[in-house]
């Protein structure tokens, strides 16, 4: 992320800009997340860096010791990142190399707000995924799945919160954006989409909306799927103050699938004393 969305130390920058008129440089707040999840544990890292350890080309960025590259039509991410301070105090190191080979592009950017103040874009819907890594030693492969966001304001002053969710249906990737905007009448912005192998976007019939009861933080979770069926969390791979992620077992478009699923709360995220609690899965860098 150049410019932490869901940084405290962003945010003060920018409520002290904003007080000179001025705004904050979002360089001096970029960060890679990494997170693992395994059957019985999860490495987590989350370093925050300044502008004198970030690098940006128009296919490189690099944060740090960490970087991303454009290769071939390939995107290489080279990985040397210390695991978040909570909930071990001895931070843990995540080293190797991830391989990102799209087999399904997408062209252009996605407006999720009526001003076009945020952009979505689902850059590879569908791609072919290598992990290998030596801190921990594991090696993985499959399929997976590639986006990218940009803004000209804070999430928390546009949206109250949004779901999210993607799912792959017979080799079609499916895409679902459920968010309540910040405009005095709780006004829905959805997005439903299933991507074609030439890339091509076809906007299809708003599943109907199903609940799925809220985390352990009390954050709401819900969904889409097919009329009469049943989505569930399958297993809730991030419960945090203001934001979930899910593994769904669901139903789109006549098929039974896995979802991947965020639930994300912005007031909740505004609130003082989760800005206070972040640091505890977060480090700033030098």
């Amino acid at each position: 992320m150049v410019g932490n969305v869901f940084s405290p130390w962003y945010a003060s920058s920018r409520a002290e800009a904003s007080a000179r008129g001025a705004r904050a440089n979002p360089l001096e707040h970029c960060t890679m997340n990494v997170a693992l999840y395994g059957p019985r544990a999860t490495t987590w890292a989350l370093t925050e860096r300044g502008a004198s350890e970030v690098s940006r080309g128009p296919s490189h960025l690099s944060l740090g010791a960490s970087s991303l590259r454009w290769e071939r039509g390939e995107l290489h991410i080279e990985l040397r990142e210390k695991t978040s301070p909570f909930p071990s105090l001895i931070p843990g190191r995540i080293v190797g190399r991830v391989r990102v080979i799209p087999t399904v592009q997408h062209g252009a950017p996605q407006a999720l707000d009526p001003a076009g103040r945020h952009l979505w874009w689902a850059v590879a819907p569908l791609c072919r995924v290598e992990v290998e890594l030596t801190e921990p030693s594991l090696r993985w492969s499959g399929t997976g799945y590639h986006d990218a966001n940009a803004g000209d304001a804070a999430l928390e002053d546009d949206f109250h919160g949004w779901d999210w969710s993607r799912a792959d249906v017979d080799g079609r990737p499916v895409i679902l954006y459920d968010a309540t905007l910040r405009d005095g009448r709780r006004t829905r912005s959805r997005l439903a989409r299933r991507y074609q192998p030439d890339g091509s976007a076809e906007l299809i019939e708003l599943p109907s909306e199903h609940p799925l009861g809220r985390t352990r933080w009390g954050i709401s979770r819900g969904t889409r799927c097919d009329r009469g069926a049943r989505a569930k969390v399958a297993r809730t791979l991030e419960d945090a103050p203001f934001y979930a992620r899910s593994v769904l077992s669901t139903s789109l478009l006549g098929s039974r699938v896995h979802a991947m699923h965020e639930s994300v709360d912005l007031d909740r995220f505004a609130s003082s004393w989760v800005r206070f609690l972040i640091p505890f899965r977060m480090r700033r860098g030098a």
